[in-house]
């Protein structure tokens, strides 16, 4: 199995930037509470993580987050001279 907190998704796709992304999906109408916050602490502590080595990770409420964060990440990023 995967280790407790990682993500729910991993694109296994490498840009010019990352290694891969990372995401972690909530339902649409999601609200961290009190119950939920431990659990919640620590999977974004998994992004975080991920991020440091060279993934993106990104934690995406609805779909339709979810859509824009693949989206972006495969955008292409103009070079910057």
């Amino acid at each position: 199995g995967m280790r407790k907190s990682a993500s729910d998704l991993f694109v296994a796709w490498p840009t010019s930037e990352y290694y891969g992304l990372w995401i972690e999906i909530k339902k649409d109408g999601w609200k961290m509470l009190p119950s939920n916050k431990e659990h919640t602490e620590s999977q974004l502590d998994f992004l975080e993580q991920m991020k440091k080595v060279g993934y993106q990770g990104k934690m995406c409420v609805g779909l339709d987050e979810c859509i824009v964060c693949v989206d972006e990440y495969f955008k292409p990023k103009l070079n910057k001279v």
